[in-house]
């Protein structure tokens, strides 16, 4: 996991910091399947492509 700073949001009126989405844990990627069609869609968590690589 990235550091747990990131899960955190300041409050703009007061300052204080707070959990942000308290009880969620991040995930690298996970498989979604449409409903009706079946197809798998992908979504995956940062950078997951080296540009300069890429044809």
């Amino acid at each position: 996991m990235n550091g747990g700073d990131s899960w955190t949001a300041k409050a703009v009126a007061t300052g204080e910091v707070k959990p942000f989405f308290k009880g969620l844990e991040p995930v690298e990627a996970v498989v979604i399947r449409h409903r009706e069609t079946g197809q798998d869609i992908l979504l995956v968590h940062g950078h997951q492509v080296d540009s300069p690589n890429v044809s």
